[in-house]
């Protein structure tokens, strides 16, 4: 019987904003409904969380903002915010494994994921129990982080802190990257860093987080589970979704089937062994089925592919304009609270427009009992008798100022 080969599966995913809402909710399993057919809810409760988020892992990321704790200065707008690494090993493997052992495995990985990270930047760890397939559990950890790398920040030459060292020290004894001069250490999100491509000894371009994958398997060594191997470095296999790949591995079995029941019924000839020309003829045949399935299969895959990638695609569309709609509403509401606003300003504007109107008329008549007073002054100058011209005007202009009546009938009294 051949040997089971147990590989490590370790896998890392940057997500944007647009997709990270999607992943909070099949990790924290808070969706109504599931993509992957072999997630049975009824188990559900038997997923272990390692770290447990506390709110939506784009809640958490914006109080991080917020605080000051980290920052994407610099970062597009479409910038991958958000690390997610998903540990597992075939799902035979944990076949007769303990609860105990399980959770053994799982949470040295942990432990080694969170100080890569730092565990302030740890959004959520949780073991899913709850997928399986043929009445086996397929065991696994989703890891989500945010990647932070810290960038250290130094005083100007212009600065009073460098002139102050400059003084002690001299000039000509300062680096420009002197510890001296450290101001602070910001820690700036940037996904591309923390898993950014270098060489090692061998000249050979490596990934970072290919380089993890070693660590890892040091981890689990380590922790006792030495049945495991690694999986192969450098390989060009794409990730399927787990509803495709069931689909494609359900056909080439059934062809598989086909093909085996075709080669059992060639008759072979007993006298010497050797296969007749028809049964040699079918099996070249058999052979260019095979070949053509084969081309089939290889076509498949990548329709799979294409149709996957459309498929997320859309799915990130589709949360866009859900994110779209919540603003319109919002701007909505807004708008109609600004036409309140608006009509109520323009009816107090009416108002103040009406009484500008009787203020410009009172005045304009308090004008002329001023004129008519300066015409009566004169009078008085030349000696006239104007006594009681000047009781009427003095009268006149009492009443105009007093009593204020404008045209809709309210009345400003002075007094």
């Amino acid at each position: 019987m051949k040997e089971m080969i147990n590989s490590l599966v370790f896998r890392e995913e940057p997500l944007t904003d647009a997709q990270v809402q999607h992943r909070y909710e099949h990790n924290e399993r808070t969706a109504k409904v599931y993509a992957n057919g072999n997630i049975n809810l009824a188990l559900s409760g038997n997923n272990i969380h390692l770290k447990a988020p506390t709110g939506t892992y784009e809640e958490m990321f914006q109080e991080k903002l917020n605080n000051g704790e980290i920052s994407i200065k610099g970062l597009k707008p479409d910038a991958a915010h958000f690390s997610e690494i998903i540990v597992a090993v075939n799902r035979d493997y944990w076949v007769g494994k303990t609860e105990e052992e399980i959770y053994g495995f799982f949470n040295a990985v942990y432990e080694h994921l969170k100080d890569k990270f730092g565990e302030e930047n740890v959004l959520s760890a949780v073991i899913h129990a709850d997928e399986e397939s043929e009445g086996r559990i397929n065991y696994h950890l989703h890891f989500v982080a945010i990647p932070v790398v810290q960038k250290h920040r130094y005083y100007t030459k212009r600065s009073k802190q460098y002139k102050e060292l400059a003084e002690q020290i001299g000039k000509e004894n300062i680096l420009s990257d002197d510890e001296r001069l450290l101001k602070d250490t910001e820690n700036q999100v940037s996904h591309a860093k923390l898993f950014q491509s270098s060489k090692d000894d061998k000249h050979r371009i490596i990934y970072s987080y290919a380089v993890w994958q070693d660590e890892i398997m040091e981890v689990i060594k380590k922790a006792g589970f030495t049945d495991i191997r690694r999986g192969t470095q450098n390989q060009k296999a794409k990730h399927l979704h787990p509803m495709a790949y069931k689909a494609l591995m359900e056909r080439i079995e059934a062809k598989a089937d086909n093909i085996r029941q075709d080669i059992v019924a060639v008759p072979l000839d007993n006298d010497n062994y050797s296969v007749d020309k028809k049964s040699l003829d079918a099996i070249y045949n058999l052979q260019e089925q095979v070949a053509k399935e084969k081309a089939g299969y290889e076509f498949a895959v990548e329709a799979l592919e294409e149709e996957q990638q459309k498929v997320y695609t859309r799915q990130n569309q589709v949360y866009q304009i859900a994110v779209q709609q919540k603003e319109i509403a919002v701007t909505t509401e807004d708008l109609k609270k600004l036409q309140q606003q608006a009509d109520e300003l323009y009816q107090e504007n009416v108002k103040l427009k009406a009484i500008a109107k009787w203020l410009q008329d009172k005045l304009y008549s308090i004008c002329q009992s001023f004129a008519k007073v300066i015409q009566l002054w004169n009078k008085m100058q030349t000696g006239d008798d104007t006594q009681e011209t000047a009781d009427e005007i003095t009268n006149e202009m009492q009443s105009a100022v007093r009593n204020f009546n404008n045209e809709d009938g309210a009345v400003y009294d002075s007094r």
